[in-house]
């Protein structure tokens, strides 16, 4: 499981529920846009990009940052705006604030393309500026001049941050209110306006280990943290696999976390690192690769990578598909790894043969 998927996908769902299902490319802009605003995204995370943000500066593109601290994204912006954690939605509604009553938004695109404008207006009537400097601890100054800059500046592109962002109670409602900004100034459907790239991959075509249309109707655990945990501490997850992930640094409410491990019957941990729940708590532990291991792709909005192993395996590592592979051959489910250019393996012996043992 990956923690940090549940959390950029509820962000996803915040932008689509304001109605923005499409971004700009890296390219368009790198090509068009006049101001790019970094909001919560680090650049060093997405290095496929960071390239077309220097190219857009070549060309006098005004970059700025808006972040809790300095990350490398600050070196190749002309202005950093460092809020408090978790009050971007603030923000947002401070700077609609400024846009709306300073009519300073596209009536026409608004009137033509957006529902809710006056309903919007008076929502956010009292997120003054001044507002917006005690929740976020900028200056109203810095709030009224970044929302002058960015709706007189077109075409103006947000590329809104990932999981870090949403990790707060019901901060997935920034990603809405920032995702409205674009519809108030009429930067949707420019090139190099709206909101930027983000890596757009879509889930490879795996079966489901769970089979859910083998499943009789019953109550089942929802892959989401509070609901993992709580299942964990009341006794009913009885065997967990954990692939690449350190569930007591990643979890809230660690204690909880780790007593629940505790009552599991079986604990698998596939890391290329002994983290500390592997050391504390996994009955089998199988050991990882790293990327430069395996033959993979990346996916963006624009391109699709193959990328060639670099280095061979050391040892009995195996890659995560072909652990899931194996797993799912002894469960049955044949068809689940749909491709036949990868040698498919067993799993082996020692796994099935040894019995799980508490530490």
């Amino acid at each position: 499981m990956a923690p940090g998927d549940d959390l950029l996908g509820l962000g996803g769902f915040g932008v689509g529920l304001t109605g923005a299902l499409k971004v700009n490319t890296k390219e368009d802009m790198a090509e068009n846009s006049r101001m790019i605003v970094l909001w919560g995204a680090n650049i060093a995370s997405q290095p496929n990009t960071a390239r077309h943000i220097v190219s857009a500066r070549r060309r006098s593109a005004k970059v700025i940052t808006i972040d809790v601290r300095r990350t490398e994204a600050a070196a190749q912006s002309d202005e950093v705006l460092l809020i408090r954690p978790g009050s971007d939605a603030a923000l947002a509604f401070a700077v609609m604030h400024v846009i709306i009553t300073e009519k300073l938004h596209d009536a026409a695109f608004v009137g033509s393309h957006t529902v809710g404008f006056e309903e919007l207006s008076k929502h956010v009537l009292p997120f003054t500026p001044a507002w917006g400097a005690a929740e976020t601890r900028l200056e109203a100054s810095q709030i009224i001049s970044f929302a002058r800059a960015y709706a007189s500046t077109r075409p103006a592109v947000i590329l809104l941050g990932g999981s870090s962002m949403h990790k707060g109670a019901n901060s997935w409602h920034a990603a809405r209110a920032i995702s409205c900004l674009p519809g108030l100034t009429g930067d949707f459907g420019l090139a190099g306006g709206g909101l930027g790239p983000r890596h757009g991959a879509q889930s490879a075509a795996f079966r489901s280990l769970a089979a859910p249309e083998r499943r009789p109707p019953g109550h089942y655990i929802p892959n989401q943290m509070p609901d993992v945990t709580e299942a964990l501490s009341n006794g009913r997850l009885k065997v967990l696999m954990l692939l690449g992930t350190n569930m007591l640094s990643s979890f809230a409410d660690a204690g909880k976390v780790a007593n629940g491990l505790d009552k599991a019957e079986l604990v698998v941990c596939v890391d290329l690192f002994m983290n500390e729940t592997a050391r504390r708590f996994a009955d089998v532990v199988l050991p990882g690769t790293a990327w430069l291991e395996e033959l993979g792709f990346k996916v963006t909005n624009t391109h699709l990578y193959l990328m060639e192993r670099a280095l061979e395996r050391e040892g009995e590592t195996r890659p995560i598909y072909a652990i899931l592979s194996s797993l799912a051959s002894s469960l049955g489910l044949a068809d689940f790894f749909p491709w036949g250019s990868l040698m498919r393996s067993s799993i082996p012996s020692w796994i099935t043969q040894q019995p799980a043992t508490r530490r």
